[in-house]
């Protein structure tokens, strides 16, 4: 038997655009996508869905055409190998292939309590889950609330494979199929064109029941008793604690429908359950400080355990906001405080698989967060509608008809007001002394920053302030007798270190908190980066990444490093104590 390509059609070149996207947060990108695809297909509503990641090496002669795969990948080489765009990926697939020897690296993913991929329910194959999956870029839903919203994600389990091979076997109320997908790159075998797609034993047009299989050896099967799917990603590139990294994600991501009992999540012998989810963020993420880089870097930087002690109930002066906001509908968010809080927000769906962690224009500030979720049917609808590709936003501008852009925009912004009104009322009931003293945002040394930009969604991204120049002292903070003077700094002789002078007017003696953080046209920190105070003036002490002392009647100058080796532009934040 061979691998089954289609002749000629357009050319695809080696650097598939969907599974480059996917690769960038690769263990995020296999957990969210497989996960998130059992979810929308739960059989059985009262029994938690669950899902296996398990890895294993299965011998070379075992996978059927093996050595075929592995010619076709030359082949390819041979083809594209003059563009020097596409050489260097091209040699690491080969160099990795090689590398297996005769043991072949997999991950067999596997899921229980769902309905399996229907394929038979309608003539055109382009309309069934199975058709979407195996030979669509589409998307297929048979719920208004799925996860999915592109159905491109399934690149992401082709980039976790040097081979972008697969191995599917779904068994549900209407029969079941086994077949192998591959998706490689245009190239020339045997003296014939074919294109990227491949599959093993069936045709490219539509593949057969079952019981037409022929009858031999077929690795990764499951047992046709258990509606689901098994997919298993052969030929895996190599990755550092693998497993350590799969059940951070799986944690940073399904906390919610694992603690409330929707979803268990089994990495080889961890099983991550509403038992065991709190010892395991203990364990592998129990950090409550989240960097605001985590979306660069989710795996490493993603920080599960302050949203899911303020969803949870145990934190501090947790307080719950619910509301009917406008196209959203039933709408629950809640806050909490502890110093280590990293002043976001975290989103989710129906379906409790985290969207996005926002500062949400830096409504809520730094030592504490929220979590947000939108329980309403309807309002689930157009979230979805709002997603891109790898689910981690939500912008109007990715809707597709302008009506829907338009309910889109209008629902963004009653979220935001919904958000920022709940968290006004937080800081009269726990902070009605803090005072944001917004005339000193921007007192930076280095670039000015451009001006306020104008949010469209739920994004994470760093936050933009005006120039000092273009804003005057609020008369708010003048009543309250403190005047910015200015910012100077300057290197300490014969050390790395950089001494910061901050010198203020204050009218009258007070106590007084500063609060340090990057200001956004720092190159190498974010905005709400922890930037921890080194040393401070006499009768100052240090907490973290804030000094808290007194302030005399006149100028005061307060001086101050930073665990930094290199200048930093700042901003301030003046609590008064």
């Amino acid at each position: 038997m061979t691998w089954n390509f289609r002749q000629g059609g357009k050319t695809e070149n080696p650097k598939d655009s969907g599974i480059k996207d996917f690769s960038k947060n690769i263990f995020e990108s296999v957990i969210r996508e497989a996960t998130q695809n059992a979810i929308d297909k739960r059989l059985n509503e009262n029994l938690p869905v669950k899902i296996i990641f398990k890895f294993g090496d299965i011998s070379s002669d075992k996978i059927p055409a093996f050595e075929e795969l592995k010619q076709r990948w030359k082949d390819i080489y041979n083809k594209w190998k003059d563009q020097d765009q596409y050489e260097n990926i091209l040699k690491a697939i080969l160099e990795r292939i090689e590398e297996f020897g005769n043991e072949i690296p997999y991950l067999s993913i596997s899921d229980f309590n769902t309905k399996g991929m229907d394929f038979t329910s309608n003539p055109d194959i382009d309309k069934t889950g199975y058709g979407a999956f195996s030979r669509g870029n589409h998307s297929y839903h048979d719920s208004n609330n799925a996860a999915g919203s592109e159905g491109q994600g399934k690149a992401a389990l082709y980039a976790i494979s040097a081979m972008r091979t697969m191995f599917v076997h779904t068994v549900s109320s209407e029969g079941s199929i086994y077949e192998g997908l591959t998706r490689l790159a245009t190239h020339v075998y045997h003296g014939n064109k074919y294109n990227a797609d491949g599959y093993y034993p069936h045709l490219p047009d539509r593949p057969e029941y079952e019981g037409l299989t022929p009858n031999h050896y077929l690795p990764f099967r499951r047992d046709l008793s258990d509606f689901g799917t098994t997919i298993t990603l052969v030929g895996l590139w190599s990755y550092e604690d693998v497993r350590g990294k799969m059940i951070k994600s799986a944690i940073n991501n399904f906390w919610m429908a694992i603690h409330d009992g929707d979803l268990i999540i089994q990495v080889d012998d961890t099983v991550l359950d509403k038992n065991s989810i709190e010892n395991l963020i203990e364990q592998y993420l129990p950090e409550r400080e989240e960097s605001s880089r985590a979306k660069s870097n989710p795996t490493d930087l993603g920080r599960a355990k302050c949203y899911y002690e303020t969803w949870t109930g145990k934190s501090e002066n947790i307080e719950i906001y619910e509301e009917k906001i406008d196209i959203l509908g039933d709408c629950v968010l809640k806050i909490a405080q502890h110093s280590d809080y990293p002043g976001k927000v975290a989103f989710f769906r129906i379906q409790k698989m985290l969207i996005v962690r926002s500062s949400v224009n830096t409504f809520v500030s730094k030592g504490y967060c929220g979590v947000f979720i939108c329980n309403d049917e309807e309002g689930n609808k157009m979230l979805r509608k709002m997603e891109g590709k790898t689910h981690t936003e939500w912008d109007p501008k990715l809707c597709s008809t302008k009506e829907d852009k338009k309910n889109a925009d209008h629902a963004i912004k009653a979220l935001n007001s919904f958000i920022k009104r709940s968290w006004e009322s937080y800081r009269r009931k726990y902070l009605p002394e803090m005072l944001d003293l917004k005339g000193l945002k921007g007192l930076s040394i280095g670039n000015k920053p451009n001006g306020d930009k104008k949010s469209t969604g739920i994004k994470e991204k760093k936050q933009i302030v005006s120039s000092p120049r273009a804003k005057k002292l609020q008369p708010m903070f003048e009543k309250h007798g403190i005047t910015k003077k200015g910012l100077k700094s300057a290197r300490i002789t014969n050390s790395d270190v950089w001494e910061y002078s901050l010198v203020l007017n204050s009218n009258g003696n007070k106590k007084l908190e500063i609060i340090m953080t990057p200001a956004t046209d720092a190159s190498r920190v974010k905005n709400n980066d922890l930037l921890e105070v080194k040393t401070a003036s006499d009768g100052w002490d240090i907490n973290n990444n804030s000094i808290k002392g007194d302030l005399v009647d006149g100028e005061n100058i307060i001086k101050f490093s930073l665990n930094e080796k290199e200048r930093v532009a700042l901003d301030f934040k003046l609590i008064t104590l």
